[in-house]
């Protein structure tokens, strides 16, 4: 193939026959979304400026060889630069001649384990969290708390995320900018890309006007502030530490090493499939919990002020087994006693003390600030606990077809820890007299 080309020679104008270099012959692939590349047997040169692709050419190589999909083996500028980006990310591939894709930011953080401190500090926040909920739900100007709770659980998780991965972030930064843009990927290696950063931000200017120019929130507002903290740490959490925010266990928190010893067995006997064990296990759990409560070991009788007299036994007679211990023989000091007077008896008694054992637990829970429905439905839900002989281990009993599903699980343990974090909040109010 001959190209003529048009020149001028000592003023005179010529044709000059060029000869052109044939590349064999190669069909190129088509590409969708993008103009049809030229073939080999085309010239360059000859092409219409719609199915050039690319940008200056060196003028010293007016040929060129099409070898690849985009870009072939000349040396020019960029060749997708004028493309839409649908077309652009399809032409790119990994071992495009343009260039390797720019790594994307990473969306979760690298896996690590969670050191005690931190599951404990996450425990805190969970319990921040709940306390802020709470806090919502109360009439105005109650509520406003909330707004303030809500944002400490934030900031506390971020400290949190910021330990975890080992990042340092500035204090003298805004408070969005220090963690968001602190813990970015592009700021620190093995960061993370956060999420809910608007909902964030408002979060933080409601704060800061409450707290600092006394602008009291609405209703609208502290229920935007309420689903913002959650889907903030419903994002977040699986993302820097592997686990969802429910799962977080609140058990950490607990103060009273023999109750948390007890809701971690439970936990771990639930996990092997032993629900009636780890059910009872937490029946337990609570009353060691009401017992350290209730006994004071100073005091006279080892009763508190929350004991409202000693303990019943746990072992109880029976209607029949009374009744057979009043009835005697006929006597003449009996004369004058109605018949069967020893089963009516025994019935009162029982029924007496059926109903003083009943109130002593009711005023127990209520002066202590447990939830009186939430331990009925606790009581149901979990067996009855019986000690036999000398044995110290404790034996279940329960009804027949008893299966607790999960949710009914959950919630007996989460009561067991919400009764624990309520009497310790109830010791650390109390002030002993000065001479103790």
């Amino acid at each position: 193939m001959r190209l003529l080309v048009q020149q001028s020679v000592d003023g005179r104008d010529g044709a000059l026959e060029v000869p052109v270099r044939r590349q064999p012959h190669q069909v190129q692939p088509a590409r969708l979304g993008l103009p049809p590349l030229p073939q080999p047997r085309d010239d360059f040169l000859l092409l219409g400026p719609e199915r050039r692709i690319g940008g200056q050419h060196n003028p010293d190589r007016n040929r060129h060889g099409f070898d690849r999909v985009v870009g072939g083996g000349c040396r020019h500028g960029p060749t997708l630069s004028s493309l839409k980006p649908e077309a652009r990310k399809r032409a790119r591939g990994p071992e495009s001649p343009l260039g390797r894709r720019p790594r994307t930011p990473r969306s979760v953080a690298i896996s690590k384990p969670i050191s005690p401190q931190n599951m404990k500090n996450l425990a805190f926040v969970r319990l921040l969290h709940r306390k802020g909920i709470e806090q919502s739900l109360l009439p105005e100007p109650l509520s406003f708390t909330s707004v303030l709770t809500f944002h400490d659980a934030v900031e506390m998780f971020l400290i949190v995320t910021a330990e975890h991965l080992g990042a340092v972030v500035k204090d003298r930064d805004p408070f969005i900018k220090r963690f968001f843009e602190g813990l970015h990927p592009s700021n620190f290696a093995d960061g993370v890309e956060l999420q809910g950063q608007y909902g964030i931000k408002r979060l933080n200017d409601l704060r800061n006007g409450f707290k600092h120019t006394a602008g009291f929130p609405g209703p609208v507002a502290i229920a935007d502030a309420k689903a913002d903290t959650a889907h903030f740490f419903e994002e977040n959490t699986p993302r820097v530490f592997g686990l969802a925010f429910e799962d977080i266990d609140l058990a950490e928190v607990v103060q009273h090493d023999q109750t948390r010893a007890h809701l971690k067995t439970a936990a771990q006997l639930d996990s092997q499939g032993s629900r009636l064990e780890a059910m009872g296990t937490l029946a337990v759990a609570f009353e060691d919990l009401m017992d350290a409560q209730i006994y004071d070991e100073d005091a006279p009788r080892r009763t508190s002020v929350y004991s409202f007299g000693e303990r019943l036994p746990r072992h109880i007679l029976r209607t029949g087994q009374v009744h057979a211990i009043l009835r005697q023989p006929d006597h003449e000091s009996r004369r004058g006693v109605p018949a069967r007077g020893a089963g009516q008896l025994a019935e009162e008694f029982t029924q007496t003390r059926d109903v003083t054992r009943a109130l002593q637990e009711g005023m127990r829970l209520m002066v202590l600030g447990v939830d009186f429905h939430q331990y009925q439905r606790f009581t149901q839900l979990t067996p009855s606990v019986g000690y036999y002989g000398n044995s110290p281990e404790p034996r279940f009993s329960v009804e027949t077809g008893y299966a607790p599903n999960q949710d009914e699980f959950d919630f007996c343990r989460q009561f067991v820890i919400s009764v624990a974090l309520r009497l310790t909040e109830i010791n650390a109010r109390a002030v002993p007299p000065s001479w103790k």
